[in-house]
């Protein structure tokens, strides 16, 4: 491909590249990017699958990067998040097997003793602990289940 072209295209070779590069960042498919490619340089179908298959195989490595970099705190935000359900789902039972007079002691069987209260056995207080129990340990498997794969394509990508 030339660096322009003859009265069709409006941008340079480079000024197109960088416009690829900025719509694989937005995630957009190759299919959506080369009529981009083909308008702005005047080429058929066939070069502008090549140019943004080309440009996607250059900056495969920065647009990895930026992604695992995104991924890292997501997942540290997911993990505290968890962590703060599971505290908050902790302190109200303790509070609760407090005011059951079983003496709190934050420990699983004060816990467990205050959700077989019988104002605790009301469904929807049950499903409502059931909901915070499992959205806690989910965010925090999630949040490690993604620090584990950011970690690994790092290590992949320096090897």
């Amino acid at each position: 491909m030339s660096e322009k072209r003859s009265g069709e295209a409006k941008l340079t070779v480079e000024e197109v590249t960088e416009l690829v590069v900025g719509q694989l960042r937005r995630r957009k498919g190759h299919n959506d990017i080369v009529p981009l490619v083909c308008q702005a340089l005047g080429c058929n179908w066939e070069e502008g699958q090549r140019f943004v298959a080309r440009v996607a195989r250059a900056e495969a490595g920065n647009l990895d990067r930026q992604t695992q970099m995104m991924a890292v705190p997501l997942s540290i935000i997911f993990i505290f998040g968890g962590i703060g359900i599971l505290g908050g789902l902790w302190i109200s039972l303790d509070t609760v097997a407090v005011a059951a007079k079983n003496d709190g002691g934050r420990s699983l069987y004060f816990l467990l003793r205050a959700l077989s209260n019988p104002a605790m056995m009301n469904p929807a207080i049950l499903s409502g602990v059931w909901l915070l129990l499992l959205t806690g340990v989910g965010l925090i498997l999630g949040g490690i289940a993604g620090l584990l794969q950011a970690g690994w394509q790092i290590l992949k990508n320096k090897s």
